[in-house]
């Protein structure tokens, strides 16, 4: 009678390693081999965190370098609307017809421009002027002049082409609409 066998059948003796070994090495390298691929993702692991880390670090250091840089753009561009405020002839004293005037400036990172906003008030003769441009051109970007709380001349024009006290652009209707205007330029309100 012979015999059906199921399941595999390993050789022995001297034509081979039995198959026993050769499976108990293949698992032996397997494990180890897990164990190694743990340890690389380990590594991996640890390096992504230092890595982010490091990121961060970086992130913080650009972060402090912007707003120093900013800050120091500020404080040049406040010199420079100085400087153009006493060249224009301004001081912060009355002048002679009994006006204040007195500036503002701000720089616009986005646009890297200096702008500033000069203002002459004269309550006395209810006289109001204000004057948007850039500090270190000139360039005029707004000019409105109110007399007894009447609006006499506003202009305003993103392109440059106003000149102070008035010479083309868009027309603006109040103040309120010159405010809004000028405040885009002095960092007051989103551009």
């Amino acid at each position: 009678m012979t015999r059906a066998t199921t399941g595999v059948h390993f050789a022995k003796g001297p034509k081979g390693p039995s198959m026993k070994i050769v499976i108990a090495v293949a698992l032996a390298v397997l494990l180890s081999g897990c164990g190694l691929i743990g340890n690389d993702q380990a590594q991996i692991l640890a390096l992504q965190q230092q890595v982010n880390a490091l990121s961060q670090q970086v992130h913080a250091l650009k972060q402090s370098s912007t707003t120093a840089e900013s800050l120091d753009l500020q404080s040049k561009c406040a010199i420079d609307a100085k400087r153009t405020f006493e060249l224009l002839g301004y001081s912060y004293n009355k002048t002679s017809n009994g006006a204040v005037v007195f500036f503002a400036s701000h720089f616009d990172p986005r646009r890297a421009q200096c702008f500033m906003l000069l203002t002459q008030n004269n309550l006395s003769q209810q006289y109001l002027s204000e004057d948007v441009f850039d500090a270190n051109t000139q360039i005029g970007y707004g000019s409105m002049v109110m007399v007894k709380d009447k609006v006499m001349v506003c202009e305003m024009d993103s392109k440059g082409t106003v000149q102070m006290r008035g010479s083309g652009g868009k027309l603006c209707l109040s103040e309120q609409q010159f405010d809004q205007y000028a405040a885009r330029y002095m960092g007051t309100v989103a551009n």
